[in-house]
């Protein structure tokens, strides 16, 4: 084997330096600089995250002034019915249907209170209970309307089903012209359902 000069020795000696540097920092400070960065970006968006939810908990007390008075406001209270018993609560339902019947044009025939067995959907634990009244009443299709409008965008809340309406026409003659009837008497016959609180 030959002998290198010195010259070219101390070159390759400084090679070989700079070799086993680039490859000891490619080995550990490289990473060590990703990593770094990679956990600089995590404490971006965590602090970003961080000061995100600490404005959403300065709003707290504004939001919780807030939900208060919503809640003294708008209780509920006024969708049902007002009675603590089932009785009293049937008793205000008749009052309320009677009432309102009346102010629009029909006429009352009949009430009645329907018992109120639990039904299948409701829950044995729930805190309302349903009250329903079964009305017959006569009227022309104007008051019908009137009623009906009445009882299902007025407070409490109530519902309507089993709606059966009856024509009460009845042709009769007359001298002065061939035919002529009634015109507009309907029987009509329906449940009318409210909730009490328990």
């Amino acid at each position: 084997m030959k002998r290198l000069d010195k010259s070219t020795q101390k070159t390759l000696a400084l090679g070989l330096l700079a070799l086993s540097i680039l490859i000891t920092l490619s080995l550990t400070i490289i990473p060590a600089i990703v990593l770094n960065y990679s956990f600089n970006e995590t404490i971006i968006t965590l602090d970003d995250r961080l000061k995100r939810y600490q404005r959403i908990a300065n709003k707290k007390p504004i939001l919780q002034k807030q939900l208060k008075s919503l809640q003294q406001n708008y209780s509920g209270r006024d969708y049902y019915l007002k009675s603590k018993g089932e009785s009293l609560a049937s008793a205000e339902l008749t009052k309320l249907v009677k009432r309102t019947i009346k102010r629009n044009g029909g006429e009352i025939i009949s009430t009645r209170v329907i018992s109120n067995k639990p039904d299948k959907k409701t829950k044995k634990n729930s805190t309302f209970k349903k009250i329903t009244i079964k009305v017959e009443i006569r009227g022309n299709i104007n008051a019908l309307q009137k009623v009906l409008y009445k009882l299902e965008m007025g407070k409490p809340l109530l519902f309507i089903d089993a709606v059966r309406i009856r024509s009460r026409n009845r042709f009769r003659r007359n001298s002065r012209s061939n035919n002529s009837a009634d015109t507009g008497n309907l029987d009509i016959r329906m449940e009318i359902s409210g909730y009490m609180k328990i």
